[in-house]
This record gives C-alpha cells, sequence and structure tokens, in this order.
C-alpha cells in the first residue's frame, strides 16, 4: 500500500543469526510456485540484544519517555503535541511526580 508505514519488532527463538538469512524467509508462496521473500517486502536490520534503559535526574531514578516520529512528521510540531498532551494529564499524576 502506497505510503503505508509499519514497523514490526520481531523477537524469535531461531538458527537465523544474520540480516541476510532474514531477508531469506519465505512470507508466501502460491501455487504456481512463485514465492515471495521478507528482504522483498521490507527492510531488515537486527536489532539490539537488550533494549534496556535506566534513567536518572540528578543522581536520583527518574522515568523516561522516548517519542518516534512517523515519516514527515513536524518535530516541532509533535513537541508541542506532546506537551499539551502532558499538561492535560497533570491533574492526574502523582502529588509527588514532577515533569522536567
Amino acid at each position: 500500500v502506497a505510503k503505508q508505514q509499519l514497523n514490526a519488532t520481531i523477537s524469535a527463538r531461531s538458527k537465523l543469526q544474520t540480516a541476510e538469512e532474514f531477508r531469506n524467509v519465505l512470507v508466501k508462496s502460491d501455487s504456481t510456485g512463485a514465492v515471495v521473500l521478507l528482504g522483498e517486502v521490507a527492510r531488515v536490520e537486527l536489532g539490539s540484544d537488550s533494549y534496556d534503559v535506566n534513567s536518572a535526574l540528578n543522581g536520583k531514578p527518574a522515568a523516561a519517555m522516548g517519542v518516534q516520529l512517523t515519516t514527515g512528521a513536524n518535530a516541532l510540531k509533535v513537541g508541542e503535541a506532546v506537551k499539551a498532551r502532558l499538561a492535560e494529564l497533570q491533574p492526574f499524576y502523582p502529588s509527588e511526580m514532577q515533569l522536567k
């Protein structure tokens, strides 16, 4: 589908080790013998073994949030929208919680 974007993270126990091996995974086949491989319809990249993150602010434990922009998104507008939404939610935060 034109201009459709999908990010998928796949975690699997397998013997596949390289991006090339994953590119060769069979996605579809039909009765004529035609096949579609993952690498023909997707960009395949190997990710990190762990995406664990430890956050601290002034040496104290903190929570962190990440925002991933979609293709064509305006970073400044998204940033302002996130700040506005966080401000709207402020009444629901625990009293000791601070946004910085």
